[in-house]
């Protein structure tokens, strides 16, 4: 049940980052609930199978994304790595930290991201689009991770009445 669980939200994570997420831009951020789902279930399920989800997760959104394929791949893996690791010490009561941990983390996936495009492409401008698009993103993540553990709350208490 789990696992069709983890599959059927990463599939609704994918079509909500593809296509409806103009519905959460504030200001002109638009958070990246696809990145804030891999950061928590690889936090909240340590296996080496979310390492393949995250991988996945970041090509699917390489292809929507009309970006280089590759990118998202490659820096969903590293920061699914980073979040396997830091789930270790998770606080599954400290919400606080969570949030905090899963901002921290977006602003490295968008490090990776932008140091692998800066190998590939050349001329970017690394600290612009760092401060015009990854450090919002991160702060809309981590304000948005309060509600999202809610919501994996209540489905962790569904699952375990089934």
């Amino acid at each position: 049940m789990k696992r069709i669980l983890l599959l059927l939200s990463g599939l609704l994570l994918i079509w909500v980052q593809t296509s409806a997420i103009q519905t959460f831009s504030v200001w002109g951020v638009k958070p990246n609930l696809l990145l804030m789902g891999v950061i928590l279930s690889a936090m909240r399920w340590i296996s080496p199978g979310m390492l393949v989800f995250a991988c996945l997760a970041g090509l699917s959104q390489d292809a929507y994304s009309h970006g280089m394929l590759g990118v998202y791949g490659l820096s969903f893996l590293g920061t699914a790595g980073l979040a396997y690791v830091g789930g270790r010490s998770f606080f599954e009561n400290n919400w606080l930290f969570i949030a905090l941990l899963v901002s921290l983390l977006t602003l490295a996936e968008g490090l990776m991201a932008l140091a692998i495009l800066r190998v590939v492409e050349g001329q970017i401008p690394v600290m612009g689009w760092f401060f015009h698009l990854t450090l919002p993103v991160a702060l809309y993540n981590g304000v948005l991770t309060f509600p999202a553990l809610w919501l994996l709350t209540r489905l962790a208490r569904l699952v375990e009445r089934d």
